[in-house]
């Protein structure tokens, strides 16, 4: 080598820069920032010094020092997400992760182990979520939820598919946020938004009970990214309005029975607006050229079109409008399948003769296209719809078939809550 023509250099290069990329996802563990994954360093794992979240030179290896490890197995294990549960689980294009702690010892630089639990693989950018003790992930080609919950007889965890039956509402998921349940008559709910076609797969969940309850939302339009705080779920959703495509922030809202709604009452704030005078209900330019569902003083009115921002009523309301788009509700139920003293009853025609829902402050509900008539007697024409609580017998219901299902539906934007179905059926030869 020609003299002058080389240099020594010692000391740091950054590990985070625009040429060795940035961290792809971070989580706080037992007072530390941990980075998880960058552009050069796609499978190692970063922990800043012991409330020092800034710092992440090791120096000398003390046990409050910060942390630095790779992720070395038989493949390149990208990390993709991490989460601060049992223990820290890190999750990757190709398995999962955990770092065991024995004796609940906290995480030091001579002690840090990552162990191998599972081969699954889990989906860039979307964030794992807890739930009564496991961790919610999408499997890496987004065709399957699994739960990662610690095993105390294998001493190891699993990664259990929720989604059995149901992974033909996952198509391509791009986010996912969960709302924990806040009463004893309430699940987790767990919401997907799916990029394939705008519509968002929602899970209510009570492990305590095995019970996975899947259901599909379907909006005019898409849904583009949900999001949960403490209670409330927001949405973000594109919409076609008046030949222009908008998007809007929305948040759910159990207390209404129509779709992008505003309602008009005493004492409202916006976005819902002030009872009116007289029949004009404006403020509707988000749903300017759309078929609506007008409720009046819980009268059902004849849908309405928006026109210049505003609708006309049949009259002055009383107590409240909502004004909002129509959505419909189908709740089906398995096929019956009964156990006989013969044998399953796979091969034969089935009917159910009677059913009889259990229901819950209703007000509008039908069962195979039949309508349940909810009013009591001595019945005011005119009045306003009857809310019914308890059971109801429908028969006959006619008609075998392979399946022997019942379809829950509605024919108005009114209020309806199904707890259980109780039904008898019989079988062909």
């Amino acid at each position: 080598i020609a003299s002058g023509s080389w240099e020594l250099e010692i000391g740091y290069e950054d590990v985070f820069s625009s040429t060795r990329g940035f961290p792809r996802t971070c989580t706080f563990h037992e007072g530390r920032l941990f980075f998880g994954g960058s552009k050069s360093l796609p499978n190692a794992l970063f922990g800043s010094k012991i409330g020092d979240f800034f710092k992440f030179k090791t120096h000398e290896a003390l046990d409050d020092d910060a942390l630095f490890v790779s992720i070395a197995t038989d493949s390149v294990n990208a990390i993709t997400a991490m989460r601060s549960g049992r223990d820290l689980q890190i999750f990757t294009t190709d398995a999962e992760f955990f770092v065991p702690q024995a004796d609940l010892d906290p995480i030091t630089p001579s002690n840090l182990v990552i162990k191998n639990a599972t081969r699954r693989g889990s989906k860039e950018g979307i964030k794992p979520v807890s739930a009564e003790g496991g961790t919610l992930f999408i499997q890496r080609e987004g065709k399957a939820l699994r739960e990662f919950l610690f095993s105390d007889v294998d001493l190891n965890y699993q990664a259990n598919n929720i989604s059995l039956l149901s992974s033909h509402l996952l198509k391509t998921p791009r986010s996912m946020a969960l709302r924990v349940a806040t009463s004893t008559d309430d699940g987790d709910q767990l919401l997907i938004t799916n990029d394939l076609d705008g519509t968002m797969a929602v899970f209510s969940i009570l492990r305590s009970q095995n019970v996975v309850a899947p259901s599909e939302f379907i909006t005019d339009g898409k849904f583009l990214d949900v999001a949960v705080d403490i209670t409330d779920i927001y949405v973000v959703t594109e919409r076609t309005i008046n030949s222009a495509t908008k998007r809007y922030v929305e948040m759910f809202d159990d207390q209404r029975t129509t779709d992008a709604n505003i309602q008009y009452f005493s004492g409202a704030t916006a976005p819902d607006q002030a009872k009116p005078s007289n029949t004009t209900c404006s403020s509707l330019s988000h749903l300017e050229g759309k078929t609506v569902n007008v409720v009046r003083d819980n009268f059902v009115l004849t849908d309405k079109t928006v026109a210049s921002g505003a609708i006309t009523l049949d009259a002055v309301p009383t107590t409240f409008v909502e004004v909002g788009l129509p959505y419909s509700v189908e709740v089906k139920t398995l096929p019956a399948e009964p156990k006989l003293p013969s044998g399953v009853v796979i091969s034969r025609k089935r009917r159910i003769l009677e059913a009889s829902p259990v229901l819950d402050r209703t007000q509008n509900i039908t069962v195979n296209g039949f309508e349940i008539p909810l009013k009591t007697f001595p019945y005011t024409m005119g009045s306003v719809p009857t809310t019914f609580t308890g059971r109801k017998r429908v028969a006959p219901l006619l008609g075998y078939s392979d399946t022997a299902q019942l379809t829950f539906t509605m024919t108005q934007p009114l209020f309806a809550t199904v707890l259980g179905v109780e039904y008898k059926l019989s079988t062909g030869q």
